[in-house]
């Protein structure tokens, strides 16, 4: 093992450099189409990536990774870790969670793992109050992506956390960019007839594919707010029948899916003036409610000038831009970089 330190600029951290070849025992993330995670970022209202939930030492964890510049000045960027104890945690008033921890980023020409921790080597208290604790500049991002350093190959790297005191166990999550197939790039629309003498709440009957998975178009009528709202819905399992039930308990399927997607209500009298709403969503493999969006006014829809009913005839589209998933994987005994059977 070969070490060094450094001093992290911004908290004055004193972090331990090392190498490693064993991975770490508890969590690995691994990130494909690394240059899109900034976009899976940035629409989000929390500015960060964090992990699924793992479990060490009886408690549940998640890992956290942002990309910031190293200051106002330099344009330098840098990668910050962090292991943050998860709210599902119930813990005793006053009490804490103490816990040593050490980041991994895998090499993956001399296969082995940079290592990094607290020059201090202390315990870092967890509780309540702080539940987050890390590292602000754990490698730049220039030296991630230097090719000699084996960190981000085709665009993919790994990232992983051990926590002291834990039981052998690892847990994983893979984090993919989607590639749309050339024939999911297509605007689904909802033709509805009769919408003026039809029920508040509507499914649409068709459901269409988007990279595998089954979709379909809801609307309904908000009363209070006098405005139409639509939501996306994934619906590629029947919670209702004994076979789509048994699909979700062997977890078939089972991704958490970020979803960019436009929703809408076509103009059918002026091309340009169509109304449309951009989404980004996190759907859940469990059944999940998810949140429905006020799209137009009830007074702009009914009137007839508008374009957007017209002969009682009401279209509603939806659209899929991109996708990012991410799934549980199993890692023991299997090297990462290797291809799942």
């Amino acid at each position: 093992m070969v070490l060094h330190s450094s001093i992290s600029p911004k908290k004055k951290q004193e972090l331990i450099h090392g190498t490693r070849d064993v991975p770490p025992a508890d969590f690995l993330l691994k990130i494909e189409s690394f240059s899109k995670l900034p976009e899976l970022i940035n629409n989000q209202k929390k500015k960060y990536y964090e992990s699924c939930c793992f479990e060490a030492g009886g408690f549940n964890w998640r890992f956290r990774l942002l990309v910031l510049r190293a200051n106002r000045v330099q344009e330098k960027k840098i990668i910050s870790v962090y292991l943050v104890l998860d709210e599902s945690n119930v813990l005793p008033t006053g009490s804490d969670v103490i816990a040593n921890f050490k980041f991994f980023i895998y090499d993956q020409i001399r296969d082995n793992y940079l290592t990094v921790e607290d020059g201090d080597n202390r315990y870092k208290h967890f509780n309540k109050e702080k539940t987050c604790q890390g590292f602000s500049n754990v490698i730049s991002l220039s030296r991630l992506k230097c090719a000699s350093n084996g960190y981000l190959v085709n665009d993919s790297c790994v990232f992983g956390v051990e926590v002291q005191v834990i039981k052998n166990t690892r847990t994983a999550e893979c984090l993919s960019f989607i590639q749309i197939p050339p024939e999911d790039l297509f605007v689904h629309s909802w033709k509805i007839n009769n919408f003026s003498r039809r029920n508040a709440q509507l499914c649409d009957p068709q459901a269409f594919t988007f990279a595998g998975r089954k979709w379909r178009i809801q609307i309904k009528t908000d009363y209070v707010n006098n405005s139409l709202c639509m939501k996306l819905k994934l619906d590629d399992t029947n919670y209702g029948t004994l076979a789509g039930l048994i699909g979700w308990l062997r977890r078939e399927n089972d991704h958490r899916l970020y979803a960019i997607y436009t929703l809408g209500v076509k103009n059918q009298l002026h091309k340009d003036q169509d109304v449309k709403y951009s989404i980004g969503k996190w759907f859940n493999p469990e059944p999940t409610v998810v949140t429905w969006e006020h799209i137009i006014d009830m007074k702009e829809l009914y009137n007839q000038s508008k374009g957007f009913l017209v002969d009682d005839v009401l279209i509603v589209e939806a659209h899929i831009e991109w996708m990012f998933a991410s799934k549980d994987i199993i890692v023991d005994g299997m090297k990462v970089g290797e291809e799942e059977n």
